[in-house]
């Protein structure tokens, strides 16, 4: 009797300790985190676009944290030592590190358009920058290749006939109102801003001189991209989306972005809204035939020696599909 008795209190030790066992919560597998890099500027805005309407960067297979620079050196710096899973970079700056060895491919565009020409209020025509000196965000920049099309190709200008020189675009309108240069060719909303507060005026929108050019993209570590589809296809499909909130919602998204651009509201908006299709969301997959053409300009400002195999930059299958499949 007595082993009896022992028999069922071990019995019913154990069926308590596995209820307690079960009352516990279960752990569950920790989502991996993406580090996407930044500039200040709307050309990057549907990364923390994409942060606001998910929470916080909380996803069904993965964190999303953007991470925020101050200059293009310090961003292509984080893609290249791996601090960063990916970046949204200039396109043409984004093909420089691809072909010097960095493992990154194109995944979607960040936007279109989205640039602007400023010079002195005193500057009447494009004559009038002849001789003149001028900033571009980074000599790999669409920027510089748009300021390349309307000079020379509009204005008739040689090479020699105005010198570019590379600033941060917080920089610019201050260095303009200081009549250290004569214009600069950036993203918004640092023209806006320029315009607005009577430091200078837009001369031309970039969509004028290149209608619905490409300028940032999101680049992606190979690494990224061969870990884990599912993260892939859920970053894309939420950067397509927010994309499509900024189209429909520029007050909401302005007012969204300050923490992110550092400026106000009406700044933001304007610069998202005048003039209309200044800068767009809505046409994110990256064509090969603007990436060719983007070569060849590079190539024609003695940037690129040589070209590169432009099928091993791209990789467009997650951005067509999140469009295919979209809210």
């Amino acid at each position: 009797m007595g082993k009896s008795i022992c028999n069922g209190v071990i019995g019913c030790t154990v069926a308590l300790g596995l209820l307690l066992l079960s009352a516990l919560p279960v752990a569950s597998a920790e989502k991996p985190t993406l580090r996407i890099a930044y500039l200040p500027i709307l050309d990057h805005l549907t990364l923390p676009i994409a942060y606001e309407l998910s929470d916080k960067g909380k996803f069904e297979h993965l964190t999303l944290q953007p991470v925020k620079y101050t200059s293009w050196t310090e961003l292509g710096d984080a893609v290249i030592t791996g601090k960063v899973d990916g970046a949204f970079i200039l396109v043409p700056l984004g093909m420089h590190l691809r072909q010097k060895g960095t493992p990154i491919k194109l995944v979607l565009l960040g936007h279109r358009n989205g640039s602007a020409l400023v010079v002195s209020t005193a500057t009447k025509s494009i004559e009038g920058l002849r001789g003149g000196l001028l900033a571009v965000p980074h000599q790999l920049s669409m920027q510089h290749i748009n300021l390349y099309k309307y000079l020379i190709e509009k204005g008739h200008f040689c090479k020699e006939d105005f010198t570019v020189l590379d600033m941060a675009p917080p920089d610019m309108a201050p260095s303009l109102a200081r009549g250290e240069i004569d214009g600069f060719l950036a993203a918004q909303p640092f023209p806006t801003l320029a315009e607005v507060t009577n430091i200078g005026r837009i001369m031309a929108y970039s969509c004028e001189i290149w209608e619905d050019h490409a300028d940032c993209a999101l680049f992606l570590l190979e690494s990224v991209l061969g870990a884990n589809h599912d993260r892939v296809e859920e970053l894309t499909k939420a950067l397509v989306n927010a994309g499509k909130f900024i189209e429909s919602n520029p007050r909401k998204a302005a007012r969204l972005a300050i923490p992110y651009i550092g400026l106000d509201e009406g700044i933001i908006y304007k610069s998202l809204t005048d003039p209309p299709r200044g800068i767009t969301y809505d046409k994110l997959v990256p064509r090969m035939e603007e990436l060719e053409e983007v070569q060849g300009y590079l190539i024609r400002l003695g940037l690129f020696e040589k070209e590169m195999s432009l099928k091993e930059l791209m990789d467009d299958s997650f951005v067509k599909a999140a469009y295919e499949t979209r809210d």
